[in-house]
């Protein structure tokens, strides 16, 4: 229903309430902050990149591992903030960060969240989420920062394009695309933009420039050389070998 009336579709700004039925579904399953959505895009995450601006009003700065509540939507999940590059936050400024939770939350790209102390007494500050799919290492090369930098711009080819362009290794375009919630025709669309690459792997199709995929290949082929010529007797180097050559760390 959407504002009192039978409806199929609730639009932004309506006051809406749906029926939700079957055999696994009861109340002690649902919870403050639940979302329902399609299971393609079901990725409930216990970290996420962010840009996060601290309160004018605040008396000194947000430290690193500053434990706080996370109010995302209707949610309240607890965490700590890894502030990414400095080590704090001045008030009135902003910095890229890391939200590390103590409870699995929905979120997608570009969603408001609202930081408050331990407590929950007071707001502290705000944010955007930016990135769903940190990596587990190096949250604060800067590579990695370049790379949060790309992926803030708001239109999804802008964002690839950017990030494309920056130092790595590829884009996961599956995490890409669940991140911003977008089609199969989106998707479809992103994918044969400016003749990308796209290779195949067990985490996603990795896309990459024209010009990463050939300096990749230059970079393959020199370690191998440098390789034989070092150790002629032996078969080659191993994919791990291949990459610490390549010197980037695997697609975000």
């Amino acid at each position: 229903r959407a504002l009192d009336r039978e409806a199929k579709i609730g639009r932004a700004g309506q006051r809406c309430a749906v029926n939700i039925t079957g055999a696994d579904i009861n109340l002690s399953r649902v919870s403050r902050g639940d979302w329902l959505l399609a299971q393609a895009v079901h990725a409930p995450v216990q970290k996420f990149d962010a840009r996060v601006k601290v309160l004018q009003s605040e008396n000194r700065p947000l430290a690193h591992w500053t434990p706080v509540h996370v109010h995302l939507g209707a949610a309240d999940i607890t965490g700590r903030i890894a502030v990414l590059g400095e080590r704090r936050i001045s008030p009135g400024h902003d910095e890229l960060a890391q939200l590390v939770l103590d409870a699995p939350i929905g979120a997608l790209f570009n969603d408001r969240f609202v930081l408050r102390d331990q407590s929950a007494q007071r707001t502290i500050a705000g944010g955007v989420v930016v990135d769903l799919y940190p990596p587990r290492r190096g949250r604060s090369r800067p590579d990695r920062l370049e790379m949060l930098l790309a992926m803030e711009r708001a239109e999804a080819r802008t964002a690839l394009t950017a990030m494309l362009s920056a130092t790595n290794n590829g884009v996961n375009l599956l995490h890409f695309a669940k991140t911003r919630n977008l089609t199969d025709t989106d998707v479809s669309n992103l994918r044969g933009h400016e003749n990308n690459i796209c290779l195949p792997s067990e985490q996603g199709e990795i896309v990459l420039s024209q010009e990463r995929w050939h300096a990749i290949e230059l970079t393959v082929l020199d370690a191998l050389e440098n390789s034989h010529k070092k150790q002629p007797e032996a078969v080659g180097p191993n994919d791990n070998g291949l990459r610490i050559a390549l010197q980037t760390p695997p697609p975000p």
